[in-house]
């Protein structure tokens, strides 16, 4: 089964486990295993166990967030591991990647005594990423190298069984942000701008042009609005905004156009706003940080 979500792009944005390093070995216990059930652990026949591949350092990476409502995050790092009991459940998640990064949810069934893998593949297109949750063979156990590939690359116990004990424990029920009025005029302009800056990497992609460097600065906008609101309000602003974007800058990606007055004004328009908004965007920080 295949879910989708939105993804946006940053530049050191996301938090990354500090004690995660090649040089230093695999240390195994940064990454949060948590029960998502009332009382003591119970018996691996009892759950189910889900996990989520973190790619470090060279690929993308996850995270589970949430579980029905409840916050699995604590120092600001979301759970690899979540044993839940069987049945139905809701599931906040969270996309990262050297450029990218994104928040989505998926709907899932759970039965006891199996393990699922929840992958996630990025297309680069539109901002979307395919999300496919993967059930285990019967009886399968969980490895290091399921886990985290990557971080435990060379390493004797790459084939070791991941412990079964929880490392971290789940946070409260996660309450709705309260946003003023002031602050929702910031966070509109803010993803605004990252539409905008979408925008512009449309056209740039049409001519021909650089583009890649244009990618942290939507992130930027959308990693300044996570201040106020969540990830999933803000990124799916930011997409709305690339839409009304799109049809405003129009005769900017018209080959019919190309060349006329009407293109040469889309095009100075777009580059005006984009002018305006990383003056928007310095400001905003400078008076974040006073």
């Amino acid at each position: 089964m295949k879910r989708w979500f939105s993804r946006s792009s940053a530049l050191c944005a996301i938090s990354v486990v500090s004690t995660v390093s090649g040089a230093a070995g695999f240390p195994p216990e940064s990454l949060h295993r948590v029960l998502a059930y009332d009382g003591p652990t119970r018996e691996r026949k009892e759950v189910a166990i889900l996990f989520t591949m973190d790619g470090r350092p060279d690929s993308e990476s996850a995270t589970i967030c949430e579980i029905d409502g409840i916050s699995l995050e604590r120092d600001g790092v979301c759970a690899s591991v979540v044993h839940v009991l069987p049945g139905s459940h809701r599931l906040k998640l969270r996309y990262k990647s050297r450029t990218q990064f994104g928040s989505g949810q998926l709907q899932m069934d759970a039965d006891a005594n199996r393990l699922y893998q929840i992958n996630f593949s990025s297309l680069r297109v539109d901002y979307a990423a395919s999300v496919s949750l993967i059930p285990m063979h019967e009886g399968a156990k969980l490895s290091w190298r399921n886990l985290a590939p990557g971080l435990s690359k060379g390493s004797p116990r790459i084939d070791e069984e991941v412990p079964y004990a929880p490392n971290s424990e789940r946070g409260a029920p996660v309450e709705a942000r309260t946003v003023s009025d002031e602050d929702r005029s910031i966070v509109d302009h803010l993803v605004g701008c990252a539409g905008k800056f979408a925008v512009d990497i449309e056209l740039r992609k049409n001519s021909h042009q650089e583009y890649e460097s244009r990618f942290p600065m939507v992130g930027g906008f959308i990693q300044a609005a996570l201040a106020y609101v969540g990830e999933d309000e803000a990124i799916s602003g930011m997409r709305r905004a690339q839409r009304r974007g799109m049809t405003a800058y129009a005769a900017a990606f018209s080959l019919s156009a190309a060349g006329t007055e009407e293109s040469r004004d889309a095009r100075a328009r777009l580059a005006s706003d984009l002018k305006e908004c990383a003056d928007f965007y310095k400001e905003h920080r400078s008076r974040s940080t006073s």
